[in-house]
């Protein structure tokens, strides 16, 4: 004859806190999106640092170029000033051409070298922003 027979199952799960769990992935998922944020900013400073020194290097080739341009320039007023004063010029309009441009290169050559000094500044500022922003601070040891 048959028998009855019984079966069962026992499961047994530790209780855990799945609060507590729940906040610890969390944070550190936050802590995952805040540290991508930083990587994404550091790169960001990275590619203006980058583009500012190239900046820089183009001026300093504009300078070197404006103030040998400025050099001729001069040297051209004074063979004016010269062919005037031998006579061997007629109006005193080419020696005051000849002047407008020494001193139009003269100016083009402050305004690269005062370029050349926002771009500096703007370099310094970008270094105070990343050293200020990831607690780079360099101690002196005089």
């Amino acid at each position: 004859a048959n028998k009855p027979l019984t079966m069962g199952i026992v499961y047994t799960k530790s209780l855990e806190n799945t609060k507590e769990k729940s906040e610890a992935n969390s944070k550190r998922a936050s802590l995952k999106a805040l540290d991508a944020k930083h990587k994404k900013q550091r790169l960001e400073l990275s590619l203006r640092l980058e583009t500012l020194y190239d900046r820089l290097d183009s001026i300093d080739i504009l300078i070197e170029q404006s103030s040998r341009l400025s050099s001729l320039s001069e040297h051209s007023t004074q063979l004016e000033e010269e062919k005037y004063e031998q006579g061997r010029s007629s109006s005193y309009q080419f020696v005051l051409s000849a002047q407008n441009q020494w001193l139009s290169s003269r100016i083009a050559v402050e305004r690269l070298k005062q370029q050349k000094e926002s771009v500096i500044n703007q370099i310094h500022l970008l270094l105070d922003i990343y050293t200020q922003k990831y607690n780079l601070g360099f101690e002196n040891h005089d």
